[in-house]
């Protein structure tokens, strides 16, 4: 099995290739995961993607969407992992967490080493689904 980690940051996975802007030991390609030339067509089991969506712009992301398609077999699964708006939304108006417990999933900071970065959008299921159904 192919399997891929997407954006992985430090997180590192046994049997997954890692790819990440980052240059950490367990990267096998620092590049953008925006694309993914190193890959060829239809050879991917799994994605994982874990709290990388929210840094693109809505704009870009359904050609993110497509190339990551593109790498996978047919019947390959994508793992997506995000903040999920409706539910931040939920908790905070039941007063069960503050502002500044969700701040971080609405908003992110990640040092990259090469500047920081703020999450560009969040989603809620009815988005994500709506955009990965297209």
């Amino acid at each position: 099995m192919v399997n891929l980690h997407l954006g992985c940051g430090k997180k590192y996975i046994p049997g997954f290739i890692h790819i990440d802007l980052s240059t950490y030991d367990h990267i096998d390609y620092a590049h953008d995961i925006r694309t993914l030339p190193m890959i060829d067509d239809s050879t991917v089991d799994l994605i994982y993607a874990c709290h990388v969506l929210e840094y693109f712009d809505r704009v870009e992301i359904v050609d993110i969407l497509r190339e990551w398609r593109r790498v996978l077999i047919p019947g390959g699964i994508l793992r997506l992992a995000l903040p999920d708006f409706e539910a931040m939304s939920i908790l905070y108006a039941d007063s069960e967490i503050s502002l500044d417990d969700i701040h971080g999933p609405l908003y992110g900071r990640w040092d990259t080493g090469n500047g920081i970065i703020y999450h560009k959008t969040t989603y809620d299921y009815d988005s994500i689904h709506k955009l990965l159904s297209s």
